[in-house]
């Protein structure tokens, strides 16, 4: 079984990394499975070596999430330089030229327009910050035409190289109760109850294991991460539906994904959402690498560690028997794992957004510094990479003010 040991984190900074505190007796059990075809116990999976099976690391304190707003803005927010607004929604960027000189934003139902004297910074995701340059005019020359937007730079990079960790489920059905069955009445009280004296438990955690797997031996990198949750669920018509049975479940994702989406404004109107183009399975190595992933999730299933508590296959479940099947199951039930980037991506080729020091390519005085600039979706979770980016870029600014 797994025991906590001493890994590669540092103990300072804004965000506290730790181990996910109270994890079901399952999440252990998964380890031992991972250790048996192949894939080896590595609690410091954040450090060099990504490859292996671990607890979970997560940004907590006490069990408390540690969120950028919680680690960077709260400690600062009563400085006399920082206004922070909230309940107010950007429309667009204003120009005068090829120059940003201010934002456009609407509040309590009024539309004003915040100056700036030095440098303007677009930090609104991978979908929002290339959805408000095309409504700023920057971004395809045709779709903003279409729209009836002024250009102020053409680069049909904006909104281009959209990019996800595709992923599947792979559902077991166990003999020991998991979270599924405690959505309400007494279980959940238990579960708050944990919590609140302890700072642990399910209240704290979605996927309490995580493994970097090899699905190869000769691969330089894991090519797929898996998420290990204590629950079960359908996706139905009306959302999603608890299984009233104990399961656990395996989601694979492809790490380095070579698919590329992209998303484009509808209009001109700032409060409509754009249109967004996955295309998550659009290269075949990436579904290849799918499937792969969810064979090795049934494997696990089948472990000797997990033969004394598995009692079924739920998804994909016996009706999928071939190959052919299962690559026709995993097409249509693939989703993202809520890591988009690339979409402004930084680079010095033709289809970069922005340049390597985040500055948005034929504008002055605007940097975009979000997971939207990262020109490879990574292995791996992307809310610490967007922190770094965050770092790094609160850097780049200081350093370009000092040399005004």
């Amino acid at each position: 079984m797994w025991a906590p040991s001493a890994t590669s984190n540092g103990n300072s900074g804004p965000i506290r990394i730790a181990p996910t505190r109270g994890a079901h007796r399952l999440a252990g059990v998964f380890l031992d499975a991972m250790r048996e075809l192949g894939t080896p116990t590595n609690p410091a999976y954040n450090g060099e070596e990504q490859t292996g099976a671990s607890i979970t690391h997560v940004n907590q304190s006490g069990g408390w999430r540690q969120s950028a707003a919680t680690g960077y803005l709260k400690p600062v927010r009563h400085r006399a330089n920082l206004k922070i607004l909230t309940d107010a929604s950007v429309r667009r960027i204003a120009t005068t030229g090829k120059r940003a000189t201010g934002v456009e934003f609407s509040r309590g139902g009024r539309v004003e327009v915040a100056r700036a004297r030095g440098e303007i910074i677009l930090s609104a995701s991978a979908i929002n910050s290339p959805k408000l340059l095309m409504l700023s005019g920057i971004g395809p020359g045709s779709v903003l035409a279409r729209h009836g937007i002024d250009i102020v730079h053409d680069n049909a990079g904006v909104g281009a190289n959209l990019q996800e960790h595709a992923c599947a489920h792979v559902v077991g059905l166990v003999n020991v109760r998991t979270s599924n069955l405690d959505t309400g009445g007494l279980p959940a009280l238990l579960h708050a109850a944990r919590f609140a004296l302890f700072g642990a438990g399910q209240a704290t955690y979605v996927a309490p294991a995580i493994a970097f797997v090899k699905t190869r031996p000769e691969l330089d990198y894991p090519d797929i991460q898996f998420h290990f949750g204590v629950y079960g669920y359908d996706f139905t018509p009306e959302g999603v539906r608890m299984l009233d049975r104990p399961a656990v479940t395996l989601q694979p994702n492809v790490n380095r994904s070579r698919s590329r989406g992209h998303l484009e404004i509808r209009s001109a109107d700032p409060d409509q959402a754009p249109a967004i183009h996955p295309n998550m399975l659009g290269d075949p190595h990436d579904l290849e690498t799918l499937v792969e992933g969810v064979k090795y999730g049934q494997r696990v299933l089948r472990s000797k560690a997990f033969a004394p508590f598995v009692v079924g296959e739920h998804k994909p479940g016996p009706a999928v028997a071939t190959e052919e099947a299962l690559v026709d199951h995993v097409r249509h039930a693939a989703s993202g794992v809520f890591h988009p980037c690339g979409t402004c991506k930084m680079g010095i080729d033709a289809a970069a957004v922005v340049d390597p020091a985040l500055r948005v390519i034929g504008v002055e005085g605007l940097r975009v510094i979000d997971s939207s600039i990262i020109p490879q979706i990574p292995s791996g979770n992307i809310n610490a990479i967007s922190l770094a980016i965050g770092e790094k870029g609160a850097d780049l600014v200081l350093k370009g003010a000092r040399a005004v």
